[in-house]
């Protein structure tokens, strides 16, 4: 049986900046989608 797991992210005050986005962005090398009010990441 293999698993499934899926993170997701949403920003609620504000957008991120683009040096939050890089940020973000390297926090897993699975990372789905960075969007500046979203990020998720599927394993």
């Amino acid at each position: 049986m293999s698993e499934y797991q899926y993170y997701g992210w949403q920003a609620i005050d504000r957008s991120l900046t683009a040096h939050e986005l890089e940020e973000v962005d390297r926090l897993s090398s699975h990372m789905d989608e960075v969007t500046s009010t979203h990020a998720s990441v599927t394993y």
